[in-house]
């Protein structure tokens, strides 16, 4: 259930700092939904203090993005390198292992989408046949000599 957020007006100055503050979460691999939660501010009028807020708040902004998905590929890698659970016989509890299979796979999309150039699959393009500069020029000959 949500909470209900009472909406008071901010100054510009509050909101800058909200901006701020939010460049800080969103560095640290949070996402802005979650901070609006956190802060009890409404989605829309957060947004609507990044669209109003400066240039120079907004490149901030840009760049936590960078490094909050940077933050999520070391979670990525952490929740990987992590000891599994084990059982009182010692072997491996394969909840866990499904569990952290599912959080790795969850944060690899959501990479994969935010960040595509960085952290999406790399796609190779073959070609087959030839391609002849020759054929190019003649074939445009013969389409001004029909004319």
């Amino acid at each position: 259930m949500s909470e209900y957020i009472v909406q008071t007006k901010k100054t510009v100055e509050e909101q800058h700092a909200i901006i701020a503050e939010l460049c800080e979460w969103i560095a640290d691999g949070k996402t802005a939904t979650a901070f609006a939660k956190h802060k009890k501010i409404g989605q829309t009028a957060l947004y609507r203090y990044i669209k109003d807020s400066p240039d120079g708040l907004k490149e901030n902004l840009a760049r936590a993005k960078e490094l909050g998905y940077d933050t999520i590929a070391d979670d990525i890698l952490a929740i990987a390198d992590d000891e599994a659970e084990r059982d009182k016989e010692g072997k491996i509890d394969p909840g866990d292992v499904a569990n952290r299979k599912l959080r790795i796979w969850t944060r690899q999309q959501l990479l994969s989408k935010w960040a595509p150039k960085k952290y999406g699959d790399k796609q190779a393009i073959e070609h087959s046949g030839g391609v002849s500069l020759f054929d190019a020029h003649a074939q445009g000959l013969l389409n001004k000599s029909d004319s």
